[in-house]
């Protein structure tokens, strides 16, 4: 994830300001941080391992003055170990710079660079970026052009900062990586999050993707990649922190809903490639473990155990043993952890107790442990060999929707990359990834649709004691996370059942008017068909969701709620989006408190 800092002016101390902005970043990395700033044409350049206090002792004896310029980072190692030599800021000949994101094609600057006679010393992707500044810069002798020069040659995503060791200006741009400009009275701050400046001003720009910015003391202007000058507001900081809190919304849980195609678009950023390949850069040093892997172990609670549970028949398709197991239950069962296993632990906030727990007996055992978490520096986080961060963004709601969605995307890049290494992805998994790349675009399309539908089935079940979700196949985790978030919130007991499963005892609580809710797909179609005639013969409400073409759902059903029609297991975002939305509009109707549900609490730190 990462955090950059930025300084030009003549009021503050570079030192002092880039080291409280990277404290306020430090929730983004801790593997390591730096600093390089200018002063009476001098470059103090500074890196540490560790936490931002390592960094802050090594700088105590540096005299802090007023006016200057400078950059930081605090890390989240992707490219290389966390070390000295790999921490930010990069160096290459007259260029310091930092960098977030990942830069697709290093590897071919690096050999077109090498050629030319420069030499790395580290294991990142950043240096190489920095040395292909530098390259440019020689050639153009404009760093403006220079830096334009670059971000043209690069593939991936990523925001970047820059100066010149002789130079009196700052140079940053951004691609699906954030970055936010601060205007002061004659100084400017950079930082990858607007509350990080908080302590310095109030009026911040929001780069695009594409922007290019060039800062000196005495202004700011923004370009574009693509040639055009950009004009972009200045918007005020404290405005802006009072509508992050619900933005209009009446719930954290509705925000974040309808926040989930920001969020699987952040989730997915510079993680699928140009020609439908996947891109995990925190698990770029695990891939050999990852290619002999004999056998995968999901290990997670909740609705993180649904997430699994969502995408264990894709995994299946790999050939190999694939178990999902309740954290609470993987501490303690007596199955042997064999040798070449590969144990994902998936959580939002990365401190759930149970799977902390189940995951000390897997390392202690000699799995090779990954992290699948929405929050940085967490213990999951810290303790597993390696990992994939949601990017999520903070989920403030008790009850999780972006953060399961936002699994899911994860979860089936984890797929791809498996599936890259161990085989070759066919026009079915390169499918997975395009139609993935569509989903937020298609989400935030069909939302409003969704919603009003299920305020519909909402208003039917609200007042029932008892209800089923249902579904066949692949789509019965979807039912068990509709009933858990039913219970959670409306406090209506929902259970779930694979479909076929009803006459094998359920099926004797059905009676006129039981609501029953469907998940249904095109596996087993005419199977759940069935199964809903079954109910509808015993006078059942039926209510289903499925995809706009399935008329003899649409026909047999009490309510529906219309989902577009998908090829690939994306679709699941889609069911995703629906249960969410019924559960929190049962529990308006019962005028319940949707964030904060009884007896719950966001993150469960005890077993």
């Amino acid at each position: 994830m990462c955090g950059i800092a930025g300084y030009i002016g003549e009021i503050n101390n570079p030192k002092e300001v880039l080291l409280k902005i990277l404290k306020n970043l430090e929730y983004r990395g801790y593997d390591s941080a730096g600093v390089a700033y200018v002063q009476n044409s001098n470059v103090v350049y500074k890196k540490s391992v560790g936490e931002l206090k390592n960094l802050v002792k090594l700088l105590k004896s540096e005299k802090a003055k007023k006016g200057g310029l400078g950059i930081g980072h605090t890390r989240w190692a992707t490219h290389g170990k966390p070390s000295v030599k790999n921490a930010h800021p990069h160096n290459v000949g007259n260029v310091f710079i930092v960098h977030n994101g990942i830069i697709e094609n290093y590897k071919e600057i690096q050999d077109f660079l090498e050629k030319k006679g420069y030499k790395f010393k580290t294991d990142t992707d950043t240096e190489k970026v920095a040395g292909l500044f530098d390259y440019f810069l020689k050639q153009t002798k404009d760093p403006f052009e220079a830096f334009k020069n670059t971000l043209k040659m690069l593939k991936g995503a990523y925001a970047i900062v820059a100066f010149t060791k002789e130079g009196d200006k700052i140079f940053a741009s951004k691609l699906s990586s954030p970055l936010v400009l601060g205007v002061g009275e004659g100084e400017y701050f950079l930082a990858s999050d607007a509350l990080a400046l908080s302590d310095f001003t109030k009026r911040v720009v929001y780069l695009q993707d594409g922007d290019i910015l060039q800062i000196d003391k005495l202004g700011y202007k923004i370009d574009h990649i693509n040639g055009n000058i950009s004009d972009r507001k200045i918007e005020n900081l404290n405005e802006l922190m009072s509508k992050a809190e619900k933005e209009g919304f009446d719930s954290y849980m509705l925000k974040e809903i309808y926040e989930q195609p920001q969020s699987i678009q952040t989730s997915t950023a510079g993680r699928i490639s140009k020609d439908l390949k996947p891109i995990l850069g925190g698990l770029t040093e695990v891939e050999p473990e990852l290619k002999s892997a004999k056998e995968i172990h999901f290990i997670a609670a909740g609705t993180s155990y649904n997430a699994a549970l969502a995408v264990k028949h894709l995994f299946d398709e790999l050939g190999l043993p694939v178990f999902v197991k309740l954290a609470s239950e993987a501490k303690y069962d007596n199955e042997k952890i064999r040798e070449n296993t590969v144990a994902f632990f998936i959580s939002q906030s990365g401190e759930t107790a149970d799977t902390i727990s189940a995951l000390e007996r897997y390392k202690k055992e000699g799995a090779l442990t990954l992290g699948v978490v929405n929050t940085v520096a967490s213990t999951i986080a810290r303790e597993t060999h390696a990992g994939v961060y949601n990017h999520a963004g903070p989920e403030i709601s008790v009850a999780s929707t972006k953060a399961f969605t936002s699994q899911l995307s994860v979860l089936f890049l984890i797929y791809s990359l498996f599936k890259k290494l161990k085989s070759t992805l066919s026009d079915k998994d390169k499918l997975l990834l395009k139609e993935l790349l569509q989903i937020p675009k298609k989400l935030e399309d069909t939302l409003p649709s969704i919603d009003k539908q299920s305020l519909k089935v909402a208003q039917k079940i609200f007042k029932k004691k008892s209800m089923f979700t249902l579904a066949r196949g692949e789509l019965y985790p979807i039912a068990k996370e509709a009933a858990l978030k039913i219970k959670e919130i409306s406090y209506i007991h929902a259970e779930a059942y694979p479909a076929g499963e009803l006459k094998h005892g359920p099926i004797a609580l059905i009676e006129k008017g039981f609501p029953t809710l469907y998940f249904v797909g095109n596996n087993l179609y005419e199977k759940t068909i069935s199964n809903i005639q079954e109910v509808k013969a015993r006078d059942a409400q039926v209510f289903s969701v499925c995809f706009d073409n399935m008329k003899e759902i649409i026909k047999i059903s009490d309510n529906i709620i219309k989902i577009p029609k998908l090829k690939t297991a994306t679709s699941l975002i889609f069911y995703a989006s629906a249960l969410q939305l019924i559960a929190y509009h049962s529990a308006k109707l019962k005028k319940l408190n949707v964030d904060k549900p009884r007896n719950l609490a966001k993150s469960v730190t005890v077993e």
